[in-house]
């Protein structure tokens, strides 16, 4: 009946309090409707029933105060609607990852290499698409520490690094070996025996904590240059005697970037430098990444597991390197295994 009643009542009101007002407010303007205290007749149905006009306003401010409280719950349904959908927006927007150039593991055209397709796959096993960006390896870093980018591939994990970035569970196995001239071969056991040769190393790459000590305590000779391939060019003028590079991603640049006759002057030793993992990172500076690594570790498994990563690896490179013995993680720092393993 309330309805019907404050459906007619209104037709006898003169003024009316805002609906958004306070209660305070609504008690004021109620003191001050005038109206004088005549009978005046509302029909429900087909009864008759007779109110005085002071008598309509409290029903009507009864009626005012429920329409009220129905406009703010509907108001507060509407902005819960807008803000969860705005999460939904947020959800299918891709994750976005920063790349340097690194055939045949990272390559600016589709479909980007074989450890942007783990990526993808792992991310597409969630629900989840990716972006990829290809800047200079430092640009690289750089914009995925400010969190301009959610993250970037592929690093293998160390102390300093860890304090800016979340670190996945293994993506892709690196073995880096020095590459040299043929006619010109180096004989080294320990990394004190390479202090007698002028070495290469690429701008902002990581070559395992002992050979990054012995370079930042002089005892090696290093010359830094953008990339890998201008390390290569370097070699080949005689500007530098060796160059540590992934040995996947040497024999690649060779053979996509240089001649046969330049290739036969170039060989490696098979002495390895470094032995790593490389992995995700994602910025401590983007809110959700410690989520997103979970998510991330949880399809890189999936993948795992069902043979696709494989699959990939084989379709990629024609054949599948020996992968982390995870969740060991052998060859990473004792503060980065601890932190990759806990998703910290």
């Amino acid at each position: 009946m309330q309805g019907n009643f404050c459906a007619r009542a209104r037709s006898t009101m003169w003024t009316l309090t805002p609906l958004w007002s306070t209660p305070g407010d609504r008690a004021e303007n109620s003191k001050r409707v005038q109206l004088p205290n005549t009978r005046s007749r509302i029909h429900y149905g087909h009864s008759k029933t007779a109110i005085s006009r002071g008598d309509s306003v409290m029903i009507l401010k009864r009626c005012s105060d429920t329409l009220i409280s129905g406009v703010r719950i509907l108001q507060i349904f509407m902005l819960a609607t807008i803000a969860s959908g705005a999460l939904a927006a947020d959800t299918s927007e891709p994750v976005r990852i920063t790349n340097g150039d690194w055939p045949p593991y990272l390559v600016a055209e589709p479909p980007h290499g074989v450890i942007s397709r783990i990526v993808s796959s792992a991310f597409k096993a969630e629900g989840l698409s990716t972006e990829f960006g290809f800047f200079p390896w430092s640009r690289s870093f750089a914009l995925a520490q400010k969190g301009t980018w959610d993250g970037s591939i592929a690093w293998s994990c160390n102390p300093n690094r860890l304090k800016d970035f979340y670190f996945s569970m293994p993506v892709f196995p690196a073995t880096i070996v020095l590459f040299h001239r043929t006619n010109k071969p180096v004989d080294w056991d320990t990394l004190e025996d390479l202090s007698q040769y002028r070495i290469g190393t690429s701008q902002g790459y990581f070559y395992g904590n002992p050979f990054m000590e012995a370079v930042k305590s002089g005892m090696l000779k290093t010359e830094t240059a953008t990339s890998d391939t201008i390390n290569f060019r370097k070699l080949l003028a005689g500007r530098i005697d060796a160059f540590p590079v992934d040995v996947v991603v040497g024999n690649e640049i060779l053979r996509e970037t240089f001649t046969e006759e330049e290739r036969k002057r170039l060989t490696f030793d098979v002495k390895e430098v470094f032995v790593g993992d490389l992995h995700l990172m994602l910025s401590r500076q983007v809110p959700g990444n410690a989520a997103l690594l979970k998510k991330f570790n949880h399809g890189l498994e999936t993948i795992r597991r069902s043979g696709e990563m494989a699959h990939i690896i084989r379709t990629s490179l024609g054949f599948v390197p020996p992968q982390s013995s995870h969740p060991e993680l052998a060859y990473t720092d004792a503060s980065c295994r601890e932190a990759i393993l806990n998703g910290t």
